[in-house]
């Protein structure tokens, strides 16, 4: 079927609506291939972009929700748990430059627990709010030296040494005040 606007659908219908399996194309390049229920996107199914995000995962009422894969034009990827078309639970972002943060997610962004890994090797593994670093965490450099953090909002208002890395041994070490 295709539309006056330009759009065509090529799959299954029942009485007239989307329903089984089949393929959307948009006017504008986008296209959505997998299962539709009463003329929604409903189940199992993959959507690309013209600009190269792709997203691989379920879909309820038209949005992601549910498990799924999203591939960013970059070739990034997050990798997890979606809520009405959004990064939502728990789930694991790639950046392209090697960082790597599996933890919580909220509306899109880092919220609650998890761990950033830069690509040097060195971690953060704390509390994150709106997509910051918020609360206590612990950071790993890439000596292997752990220090224990607080941060407020992005700002960090504490950083002591807990222990420092020998290429023999593990030396626990704190600060006196």
């Amino acid at each position: 079927m295709t539309w006056p606007h330009g759009a065509k659908y090529v799959g299954q219908w029942r009485n007239h609506v989307r329903e089984g399996t089949g393929t959307h194309t948009w006017a504008d390049g986008h296209k959505y291939i997998g299962e539709w229920r009463n003329d929604v996107q409903e189940g199992h199914g993959a959507y690309m972009w013209t600009d190269g995000a792709k997203y691989v995962g379920e879909f309820q009422n038209n949005v992601k929700e549910g498990a799924g894969t999203y591939t960013f034009p970059d070739g990034g990827e997050y990798v997890g748990a979606f809520g009405n078309d959004k990064f939502e639970g728990t789930g694991t972002n790639t950046w392209t430059d090697g960082r790597k943060y599996v933890g919580e997610w909220q509306n899109n962004v880092k919220e609650g627990h998890g761990t950033l890994t830069w690509p040097d090797g060195s971690t953060y593994t704390g509390g994150w709010k709106k997509n910051v670093r918020h609360g206590g965490g612990l950071y790993r450099d890439e000596n292997g030296q752990l220090f224990q953090e607080e941060w407020e909002h992005g700002q960090r208002t504490k950083h002591e040494l807990l222990s420092f890395a020998t290429s023999n041994f593990l030396v626990a070490y704190k600060e006196a005040k």
